[in-house]
């Protein structure tokens, strides 16, 4: 045998054994920790493009721990509108969105460009002045984060 051919061999099992481990963390083992469900939706959504799946997850997530922090509810939250978000459900994604917004309105959360959704979102299901103050606010926060600048084509695109 080659190296390539010994090389190929080795990386097309290491793909396989991490797609089998991927398929058996998101639809197999049962999550004992809020994080255990969060990375089980995030498997779910990146490896098999399975939004409803994961809301179906997180949302057991939020029935079964009643004691969890504001910051990992607002995560759960948040990431179900994202789903819905990307689902094109935005009466969905903005209910999500608005029971994260308090946390994330004050938090120093590190930057993406995914917070835009919050702001699209709301304008598409006619909550313009709501998206427009989304807007000002996570422009803000390039205070402490200037990617958050990069949000300004929002300004240009929907609020003319």
């Amino acid at each position: 045998m080659t190296f390539n051919q010994i090389f190929f061999a080795a990386l097309y099992t290491f793909i396989g054994v991490m797609v089998l481990r991927c398929i058996y963390i998101s639809f197999i083992i049962k999550p004992q920790t809020p994080q255990d469900y969060m990375k089980k939706a995030n498997y779910a959504v990146s490896l098999f493009k399975a939004r409803n799946y994961a809301n179906k997850i997180l949302t057991e997530a939020l029935e079964k721990f009643e004691n969890l922090t504001e910051e990992e509810r607002a995560f759960l939250h948040f990431q179900k509108g994202i789903n819905d978000y990307m689902k094109r459900d935005n009466v969905s994604a903005v209910k999500n969105f608005d029971i994260a917004w308090p946390f994330l309105k004050k938090a120093k959360i590190p930057f993406s460009k995914i917070y835009a959704s919050i702001v699209v979102a709301n304008y598409n299901v006619g909550k313009k002045d709501k998206a427009r103050e989304i807007y000002h606010h996570l422009m803000q926060k390039s205070k402490y984060d200037p990617r958050f600048s990069s949000l300004g084509y929002l300004e240009m695109k929907i609020f003319k």
